[in-house]
């Protein structure tokens, strides 16, 4: 096998034109399909990086105009206490950012997530260094915080002395006592690159019910269904818009599985749609290198004559050929990772979101370069094998070029071609009408000098969100 591959190779060798050609072809096909894949599987194909996450589901807040609206803090308590479905439940508050200020330095502005005592314990998530909140800490809300695994090397040098240390997050001094592990990094499951994981204080909000902004997540007991908690928890929110009309009477709860992503329905399909797309590239790939592999074997002819002539059989001239086409399309698949780690980190950045090349990457990039070999591949071959050996014994290098019997495969192929490029350009072109109409789309309301902003009130100076004080501060606000 060895001296087949050897001499594929030799042979590739003496068509430096066309090797270099099917290589940047192949390169650019493979690398364009390797980082649509990458965004896919980041996004859509891996799984949570929690123990058994068939169990883990979110408990929404429905109401008519959300149907994944948050939870307020006394119906989360309310929904805790009362279930009989769920092993526990936990709150936590993704999205925020927060005042991250040192002694002698100016604050910026760091990702963080509040979160029950309980969080990581029901995701089953340990912290590398250091311990998770306890319920007495919870008890007495002390201010007390986990830190990132990427802010700790990055701020802190991956020093193991952080455990103890003080950092202040908006005006409020917060005990570090662990650090979680990298997998909890990923942006995906926060709706941003949080830095802090904080101990929330919620029992000040125990009786607050007037709008939510708590996500929820819970383990399901054993044997407890989907279906059966959803039953509960409807039956649950049924008897909050009875008891508090005034707040829950057009509020309900649903519960559903937890994903793996914030991607929503319109992004889904404009991944897949992207990844049909670059699929589309491959197969016009795949197209012109049949043409070129035929032009190649055509040129061949004679050589082809006289291993027929020699005893070799129609299934050995395949292999031989398409053994050609598979090195190359594997050599292909080699040069698009470089094109494909280029765009990949070109994306990251972009997107704020880490693409790497894993195995399920790389195993979609040489699987697919094996299929196009075998694809742009297997017809030159078969056609090739099919010569009349006489005719190719007695016909020079160049009469073999303008055998009649295969123009009209070369002409269907270059015809092939320029259709599926023109249906390409056209789905490109709908593709990015429908992208502008999607960014464009009316708010509902001219918001063409609109701006929002964010103020953070220190929190010695006026406490929580609800507190009298907070609650001052923004009437105020609104008054001038």
């Amino acid at each position: 096998m060895n001296s087949k591959i050897s001499y594929a190779v030799r042979k590739l060798a003496k068509s430096p034109g066309f090797t270099v050609v099917a290589l940047l072809t192949l390169a650019l096909g493979i690398g364009v399909n390797t980082t649509a894949f990458s965004i896919l599987n980041r996004l859509l194909l891996q799984s949570l990086p929690y123990r058994d996450p068939s169990t883990l589901v979110q408990v929404w807040s429905s109401t008519p105009t959300n149907p994944t609206s948050g939870n307020a803090p006394g119906d989360f308590f309310d929904e805790q206490e009362q279930n009989t479905v769920f092993s526990a439940m936990a709150a936590y508050r993704p999205g925020e950012q927060q005042s991250f200020a040192e002694p002698g330095q100016p604050a910026v502005r760091k990702g963080s997530v509040g979160m029950t005592a309980n969080f990581f314990s029901i995701l089953a998530v340990q912290p590398e260094l250091g311990r998770l909140p306890t319920p007495d800490e919870a008890a007495r809300e002390e201010p007390v915080t986990l830190l990132s695994n990427a802010f700790w090397r990055e701020h802190f040098g991956a020093d193991p002395a952080v455990i103890g240390k003080t950092v202040k997050l908006d005006g409020k001094v917060h005990t570090v006592i662990g650090v979680m592990p990298a997998a909890v990094d990923d942006p995906q499951l926060f709706d941003m690159r949080a830095c802090f994981f904080r101990l929330e204080p919620m029992r000040a909000n125990r009786e607050f019910r007037d709008y939510g902004w708590y996500s929820v997540v819970a383990r399901l007991k054993p044997g407890v269904t989907l279906e059966q908690a959803q039953a509960q928890i409807r039956t649950l929110g049924q008897r909050f818009a009875k008891d508090h009309p005034k707040s829950n009477a057009e509020r309900s709860l649903r519960v559903i599985r937890m994903p793996t992503t914030d991607v929503d329905a319109s992004s889904i399909q404009l991944l897949w749609t992207t990844m049909a797309l670059c699929g589309l590239v491959l197969l016009i790939c795949c197209v012109n290198l049949a043409n070129l592999q035929l032009a190649r074997t055509t040129r061949r002819s004679q050589e082809i004559g006289i291993r027929m002539a020699l005893g070799s059989s129609r299934g050995q001239l395949v292999g031989m050929l398409l053994l050609e086409s598979v090195v190359l399309s594997l050599a292909g698949g080699a040069a698009s990772l470089l094109l494909a780690s280029w765009s990949n980190a070109y994306v990251s950045k972009f997107f704020d979101v880490d693409l790497p090349l894993d195995l399920r990457v790389l195993g979609f990039a040489f699987g697919t370069a094996l299929m196009t070999g075998v694809i742009f591949g297997t017809v030159p071959a078969w056609i090739a094998s099919r010569a009349n050996m006489n005719a190719a014994l007695k016909s020079s290098a160049r009469g073999s070029t303008s055998d009649r019997s295969k123009h009209w495969l070369r002409q269907g192929l270059v015809v092939m071609e320029l259709a599926m490029a023109l249906t390409l350009l056209a789905g490109a072109g709908f593709f990015v009408k429908g992208i502008h109409r999607l960014t464009h789309r009316s708010l509902g309301w001219d918001a063409t000098r609109e701006v929002t902003g964010w103020i953070e009130l220190d929190h010695d100076s006026y406490g929580e969100r609800l507190d009298p004080r907070s609650l001052a501060f923004s009437e105020r606000m609104q008054a001038k």
